[in-house]
């Protein structure tokens, strides 16, 4: 990337006052488990805020700035990437964000999970079509408790199947605005922003609620709509492609000049994207290709929970680890939700 210009510097984190909310203090920064040494992470100034399309478990939003802050992203001599690459595409907040700051000259984005990939390419291609779809879908403008929740059964109901029909799906998926749409309604309004499948891959998470006693949640696409605009716009940029495939064909396409971004779900919390789920054996896997992908001189940046077990898997001597801030508030435990501390670890060959 060029070298950041005075709208877009980075800087050291804030203070806890000045974020408004308790955060570790920086002697719990320093000491990452297993040894290995990690520095706050700096953020990036300047930019447009990247708007998620939809709620996702694990989004970016609040912690793009101290991703994109890292220095190995200053390309040296200026200029831009040759390609962004992502295989945990999720919500896209990470891809947005590359592509209004310009980073690279192409963006190959790619995730295993086939409703998720189909919504977004027809975010891209079709954006109008697919929102007079969700308009007759959603719920209307006033809705009520029953109807919501008739919405959010039926659109249910249907994801199963549609979760059946795509279950070995693969590539750059055709556009379809039903399936679009309800993958869209769901997230708007279950339980926490959550995919999740069964081990039959079928989508099994209930509508979401205040709390045990309020009423379920109603999605609004007048409010929706913005957000998905913003997706759409980065999206139909050329040079970007989505597609629906595996984390280790798309890494093993990484090279000199290109970055690696991988955010796969976190060692220690929810894993079940899609049937397989994710086990250790598979962060395995991935560390070795993400490893391959540096010594072919790839910049690779990998996102993942502050436990031992994640740095026994994907760190090494000479790796830089730096610690991340994180606010969350889906965690199933009070220990996961509220200020919690992240890695950001630049995987060298």
């Amino acid at each position: 990337m060029p070298s950041p210009p005075t709208s877009a510097r980075t800087r050291a984190p804030r203070s806890p006052a000045a974020r408004g909310a308790a955060s570790p203090t920086p002697q719990a920064l320093s000491a990452t488990p297993a040894g290995a040494q990690a520095l706050p992470a700096r953020s990036l100034e300047g930019g447009a805020e990247p708007v998620p399309a939809h709620r996702w478990q694990g989004s970016k939003a609040r912690v793009w700035r101290q991703i994109l802050g890292h220095e190995a992203l200053q390309r040296p001599g200026g200029g831009r990437w040759r390609r962004w690459i992502e295989p945990f595409y999720g919500c896209g907040v990470m891809a947005q964000a590359a592509i209004s700051l310009g980073l690279a000259d192409e963006y190959r984005l790619a995730d295993l999970c086939a409703p998720l990939v189909v919504a977004h390419r027809a975010l891209a291609l079709a954006p109008a079509a697919l929102l007079a779809r969700l308009a007759l879908l959603a719920p209307k403008p006033g809705a009520g408790p029953a109807e919501a929740e008739r919405a959010y059964r039926t659109a249910a109901g249907w994801m199963k199947h549609h979760c059946r029909q795509l279950g070995a799906a693969r590539g750059a998926l055709p556009v379809d605005l039903t399936v679009a749409a309800r993958f869209l309604l769901l997230l708007g309004s279950n339980f926490n922003g959550l995919w999740r499948v069964n081990g039959d891959g079928e989508y099994n998470v209930p509508i979401g609620r205040r709390s045990a006693s309020a009423p379920p949640l109603v999605y609004s696409l007048v409010a929706a709509r913005p957000s998905l605009l913003a997706q759409s716009a980065a999206l139909a940029q050329s040079g970007v492609s989505l597609v629906c495939a595996d984390m280790l064909t798309t890494v093993e396409a990484a090279g000199a000049g290109d970055v690696v971004y991988a955010d796969p779900p976190y060692c220690g919390t929810h894993s079940a994207y899609t049937a397989g789920k994710f086990p250790l054996v598979l962060h395995a896997e991935l560390s070795m290709a993400l490893r391959r992908a540096a010594a072919r001189g790839a910049v690779v940046l990998l996102s993942n929970s502050a436990l031992p077990q994640t740095l026994e898997i994907y760190h090494r001597p000479g790796d830089d680890v730096r610690a991340v801030l994180a606010r969350r508030s889906g965690g199933r435990t009070a220990a996961s939700r509220g200020v919690v501390r992240e890695l950001l670890i630049h995987m060298r060959g």
